[in-house]
């Protein structure tokens, strides 16, 4: 059966406001005896960048690559291959499984736009699997509506 791969969607340690208020937090308790405003600027970035950087990019933890399998939508999950997931900039991805979630059935859409939902509903099943983490949807969700997804199956398949 062929498998057509669409998308990869990143997995992050926590959600981007959470992360940002505990560097925050990190970087206030570091900083709490400096009142002189110049040095408190540039030792908040020195300790900025000691914490972890910026969010984007820094904090991804895994992937899900969304792959059409028949008339069904999986997932396979790739995770960082560490046996804590802490704040870190060592990563080595790891495959994990081939489906993350039970596959979403699309033998019944008439349209894009239902193939479309299915999708969605997988990513949200995606997202019960892994509590507390991050699935960042929201370049998928924008584009989504927009993509022939029946024209892209069926150039797949000949």
């Amino acid at each position: 059966m062929l498998q057509i791969s669409f998308l990869d969607l990143p997995v992050y340690r926590l959600k981007e406001e959470n992360y940002y208020r505990d560097r925050r937090c990190f970087v206030d308790k570091k900083l709490v005896n400096i009142n002189n405003k110049e040095l408190y600027e540039r030792f908040s970035n020195q300790f900025n960048k000691i914490y972890g950087g910026e969010w984007k990019y820094n904090e991804i933890i895994g992937f899900i690559s969304l792959h059409f399998l028949g008339s069904q939508v999986r997932g396979e999950y790739w995770q960082t291959e560490v046996k804590r997931i802490v704040r870190t900039r060592k990563k080595t991805f790891v495959w994990k499984t081939h489906k993350l979630a039970v596959e979403g059935q699309l033998h019944n859409c008439k349209n894009s736009l239902e193939v479309f939902g299915e999708i969605v509903k997988y990513i949200s099943a995606c997202k019960e699997e892994l509590p507390n983490r991050y699935i960042d949807d929201t370049k998928f969700l924008s584009i989504g509506p927009y993509v022939d997804w029946i024209e892209m199956i069926q150039n797949y398949e000949g």
